[in-house]
């Protein structure tokens, strides 16, 4: 008599696929919150608490550049929208033709926002590197660069501000002097205190 074959037993462990983690958690996003509240009614304190920390340069993009970056990014698709929902008198066919490239010509550009902005402070990070021997202050490109990201913030939270019609240009303006002043107190406290002294 044969005997029969055993079924092979399946694993009652099923390993799932690891799920793909988000870009900025949500501690991360409390955190962002909290130092750009703090850099915005306390800087001097948080550029001191920054002179402290460690880390490179994807500390200093990551998360609180990406969201300086996504806050001018939805600043571009509200003032697309309200823009193109103010002048959209065509008829009803041209209307849904036009409105179909204007909402892809908004995100294209919303895109083309936070990639730029990115970029936009990596170069002024590394031009910040370059100049601060010239102005006693130490040669870091991941502290420029976090100087930089930090400072953008008023500049950054304006934008959302800025959709509003006619009167947006004014709180643009406030927040670009108001990262100015952000950016020469970082630029003393992180990279110029932080200077070694040369014999």
């Amino acid at each position: 008599m044969e005997t029969p074959i055993a079924a092979p037993e399946r694993s009652a462990d099923k390993t799932s696929a690891p799920a793909s983690e988000p870009m900025i958690s949500r501690v991360q996003a409390l955190g962002v919150i909290a130092r750009a509240k703090e850099l915005l009614t306390h800087s001097e304190e948080a550029w001191k608490r920054i002179a402290q920390e460690k880390g490179g340069v994807r500390e200093a993009f990551v998360p609180y550049g990406v969201c300086m970056a996504l806050l001018g990014a939805a600043a571009g698709i509200m003032r697309g929208f309200l823009w193109s929902s103010l002048t959209s008198f065509a008829p009803y066919g041209m209307g849904m033709a036009a409105g179909a490239i204007g909402t892809a010509h908004i995100v294209t550009g919303a895109i083309v926002s936070f990639v730029g902005t990115l970029v936009f402070f990596a170069l002024a990070g590394k031009l910040l590197e370059l100049i601060a021997p010239s102005l006693g202050a130490k040669t870091d490109w991941a502290a420029s660069c976090r100087v930089v990201i930090y400072a953008s913030t008023p500049a950054c939270a304006a934008s959302l501000i800025g959709v509003i019609p006619f009167v947006g240009h004014l709180f643009g303006m406030a927040g670009d002097l108001w990262s100015l002043i952000l950016l020469y107190q970082g630029f003393q406290i992180v990279l110029r205190r932080g200077a070694r002294p040369t014999a």
